[in-house]
């Protein structure tokens, strides 16, 4: 239930888990929803349009509408308490046609494979080992992994290389919507060529490279301009 206080003019909305104000967004649950372990539910799964969550009716974890019952209000930090969360960009940000597979990069050197689609698949890489694992885990924040030294053993971790690219470029050239996004030449021989993600699992370095920048992966250290 949602619980609130009033002082004054003030309404204050508590969360129904850690009984904290909520002072700025707040997530509705029904009572099933509410009861759904926290630290199983990805950011990605409660996303609803805005004019949806301001009118507070619709829960935004199964997407039904309860008009006649009272929902729970939630924080975000008790929305979802998923490991994936502790680690930088593990998570799907737009909507991708079923079976898109994308890559994010940690700053701990560790990397997520998302397949999407309705049964999603994360597949972990961890520094140290070339095999991924599926079961999640918190990150530990190391930085210091002696990149710039390491001699790198590189991983390819998955790669959509178009071999049309060159038809794909002169179309995507003509395009003025390229011109609007603010796309340079290396972004539109991205997309029109696709990419190959390179992965050390010696020390984390991670490199998404079109087939015209390949010759670009070091043996050792970074990448330089």
């Amino acid at each position: 239930m949602e619980i609130k206080r009033y002082f004054g003019l003030k309404t204050s909305i508590y969360c129904d888990r850690c009984h904290e104000e909520i002072s700025t967004d707040f997530y509705a649950l029904c009572n099933d929803c509410f009861l759904v372990d926290s630290t199983k539910l990805r950011l990605h799964k409660i996303q609803l349009s805005y004019q949806a969550k301001i009118e507070g009716l619709t829960c935004s974890l199964c997407k039904s509408r309860k008009a006649k019952t009272v929902l729970n209000h939630v924080c975000r930090s008790c929305l979802s308490q998923h490991d994936d969360n502790t680690h930088m960009g593990w998570y799907i940000n737009a909507d991708f046609e079923e079976g898109t597979v994308i890559y994010r990069s940690c700053i701990c050197g560790d990397v997520a494979r998302i397949t999407v689609g309705v049964h999603e698949k994360f597949e972990y890489f961890r520094v140290g080992h070339k095999s991924p694992t599926v079961n999640s885990y918190r990150c530990k924040r190391i930085t210091a992994r002696g990149q710039s030294k390491c001699v790198h053993e590189w991983i390819i971790l998955g790669s959509d290389i178009n071999y049309q690219g060159d038809r794909n470029i002169l179309k995507m050239k003509d395009s003025p919507a390229l011109e609007i996004l603010g796309l340079d030449n290396s972004d539109i021989e991205h997309l029109a060529y696709g990419s190959t993600r390179y992965w050390c699992h010696e020390c984390g370095c991670f490199y998404d490279l079109s087939p015209q920048k390949q010759y670009l992966l070091p043996k050792q250290g970074y990448i330089y301009d």
